[in-house]
């Protein structure tokens, strides 16, 4: 599954916003699996490695963010693209950390 997420957040590293790839629950794998309209995400790895509910204290919602404000034409699409290579980046960092 960590493939799949990955593979998610490297694709909209380099395409950004003209994706079909969006940083919303509903296209991350992890999500599908683990978050049960509860927003509890038990067993997900990103809330065991950070211990907080649906990607707090993550990169995430900055990609968010940036995603809704690119949509509004708020922010570039460049500046999308670097958030999410921040999220991918992190989200490579957790792996490695979670396979030791």
């Amino acid at each position: 599954m960590w493939d799949q997420v990955l593979e998610h957040w490297k694709y909209m590293s380099e395409h950004g916003i003209d994706s079909d790839h969006t940083p919303d629950a509903d296209s991350c794998a992890f999500c599908k699996e683990f978050n049960n309209c509860d927003n509890k995400c038990d067993g997900c790895p990103i809330r065991d490695y950070t211990g907080q509910y649906v990607c707090k204290d993550t990169p995430y919602w900055v990609a968010l963010k940036a995603y809704d404000d690119c949509k509004e034409d708020r922010c570039s699409n460049e500046h999308y693209k670097t958030c999410c290579v921040s999220m991918y980046n992190w989200l490579l960092k957790v792996r490695a950390e979670e396979e030791k």
